[in-house]
């Protein structure tokens, strides 16, 4: 029973309040094109469209036909042609809706790749390694970083003197290879010491070997 009541008393307070709040008008908005009411609408008067009718006028607006007859000092049998001029009251100005304000596009700060401290090792021979110092000695290893992307390889004796050394340059998959095809001129059995280096810089990787 309360939400009956509610129902019905609830519409006619918003009235009320509207019609003070306009001096004892309702405020009325236009509701858009409705059928048969097709017409333009300028300030507060509606240009009548072919086909309209009082009825569909108010339902346009919101209103019982007979204000708009009343506002217009129109007799209720009265005819209305498309072209009229009728006021509407208590029309307010209808303005366009205001466009969504789009955030601005920002744009991700640039992703710097990953910096990666220069590296160089000697993946084979491994450390403690036997080799044939008579035949090829084939040296690898990779790197990443290095400046011009240089690994220089020195055969060393032991007790310090460079025995051979061979330059090379890593490749794209971060490897590197040297080969010394004449062997190494040491005497079988004895200790060896293999170096790679970043020429320039104080980069070093080493392995000891034995050859026989």
């Amino acid at each position: 029973m309360l939400g009956k009541l509610l129902f019905v008393a609830l519409p006619a307070l918003f009235l009320r309040i509207m019609t003070s709040a306009s001096g004892g008008t309702a405020i009325v908005f236009d509701r858009g094109s409705r059928k048969h009411a097709t017409g333009a609408v300028s300030g507060t008067t509606y240009i009548v469209g072919a086909g309209d009718t009082f009825y569909s006028i108010g339902q346009r607006f919101g209103l019982p036909y007979l204000d708009i007859l009343r506002a217009n000092n129109l007799p209720a049998d009265a005819s209305v042609l498309a072209g009229y001029r009728l006021a509407i009251p208590g029309l307010q100005p209808t303005f366009p809706p205001v466009p969504p304000v789009k955030p601005p596009v920002v744009s991700p700060p640039p992703v710097k790749p990953p910096t990666t401290r220069p590296f160089l090792t000697i993946t084979s021979p491994t450390p403690g390694s036997t080799l044939n110092a008579r035949y090829t000695v084939i040296i690898t290893g990779s790197g990443g970083n290095l400046r011009g992307g240089k690994v220089l390889v020195r055969i060393k004796d032991p007790r310090g003197p460079t025995l051979k050394s061979k330059s090379t340059i890593i490749d794209a998959s971060g490897r590197w290879k040297v080969e010394f095809k004449d062997g190494v001129p040491v005497h079988p059995g004895s200790d060896g010491l293999i170096q790679a280096e970043s020429p320039g810089s104080d980069l070093r990787a080493t392995v000891n070997v034995k050859y026989r």
